[in-house]
């Protein structure tokens, strides 16, 4: 069962020990980072961010079910260096974070043309929509979707949107004929009009091979290429910073977190997180969105200022001992 996360001002400071290791935060953006209309917060969000990666050397990186083009605005609030591996699709695409908008792919997952037009043909007869998602293009820009090959296909039989929720411009799609080379990093089946389909949906998504599903809320199942998951990409991240599994602490809020939270060193839900989400970690915040995610930053800067050494101060005292 997951504990109450320690205050960082407590008196008890032996308890933020295993704290002062961390050397990187992975956090889930929706329902862990993203509030509607929290700009103040992602600007303390940014400035802990600032303060922990030049005083303690922290690093804050994002694992979230999102596209690039979704992420890029809220990586200038947050402040992400270059550098920086980012956790995209849920675990299916992880891209190294360089200069300006340039981004090198370093782990990108797809589900096969074949599963792909099972799933299509499977999700069409029900009254739902559906969003089928690429990257192709890693080194060019990425703010604007149009000026990359991220993009994304729709089909539906309950209305058409411009855009979706990550601000991409859907290519809406008129038949299920697809030519045999589409293979998509991400497909997200929104059953937000009749909940009772994800039940039906998911038990049919069962059959088909090559794939894994999730739920990051009621309204979407989120399916990605099977062994494909924000645990797995995580490790990928941990391995490319040089930082073993207990410098890592993971937020997260819901399922599709669960893994990530399991595999780093402290797993970290915040309030209100789905039953999944908590099963799978070591501490529970006091807050929810947004805060729970600045109490854990805080926690982890003073933890730090607690315990931590630079280097240049041991080498100095290992000089003046001689």
């Amino acid at each position: 069962m997951a504990e109450t996360l320690p205050t960082w001002d407590t008196d008890n400071v032996e308890s933020l020990r295993d704290f002062s290791r961390i050397r990187l935060i992975a956090a889930d953006l929706d329902g862990t980072l993203l509030q509607t209309g929290s700009s103040g917060v992602y600007k303390t969000i940014g400035q802990l961010h600032r303060s922990l990666h030049y005083k303690y050397q922290v690093h804050l990186t994002l694992a979230t079910g999102r596209t690039l083009a979704g992420v890029s605005p809220i990586l200038r609030e947050i402040w992400i260096p270059e550098g920086t591996p980012l956790i995209l699709y849920n675990g299916s695409l992880v891209v190294l974070k360089k200069q300006n908008t340039q981004f090198d792919t370093k782990l990108k997952k797809t589900i096969s043309v074949e599963a792909f037009h099972k799933i299509l043909e499977t999700a069409y007869s029900h009254e739902v929509r559906i969003l089928v998602y690429f990257y192709e293009y890693p080194t060019q820009e990425c703010l604007n979707p149009q000026a990359t090959g991220e993009y994304v296909l729709g089909w539906s039989r309950i209305g058409r949107t411009e855009y979706e929720f990550n601000g991409m411009p859907v290519r809406w799609q008129d038949n299920l004929l697809l030519h045999n080379e589409y293979s998509p990093t991400a497909i997200i089946i929104d059953v937000s009009k009749d909940s009772k389909v994800a039940a039906i949906l998911e038990e049919e998504l069962s059959r088909i091979n090559g794939i894994s599903y999730t739920q990051s809320g009621p309204a979407y199942i989120e399916i990605k290429p099977e062994n494909s998951n924000k645990g797995i990409a995580l490790e990928l991240v941990s391995e490319l910073l040089h930082f073993s599994r207990d410098e890592v602490l993971a937020i997260g809020d819901n399922d599709n977190d669960s893994e990530m939270l399991a595999w780093s060193g402290i797993g970290t839900a915040v309030a209100g997180s789905s039953p999944t989400a908590l099963a799978s970690s070591d501490y529970v915040c006091r807050y929810g969105i947004a805060k729970g995610a600045i109490q854990v930053m805080r926690l982890v800067k003073h933890a730090r200022r607690y315990y931590y050494k630079p280097m240049k101060d041991l080498v100095g005292n290992h000089n003046e001992s001689h």
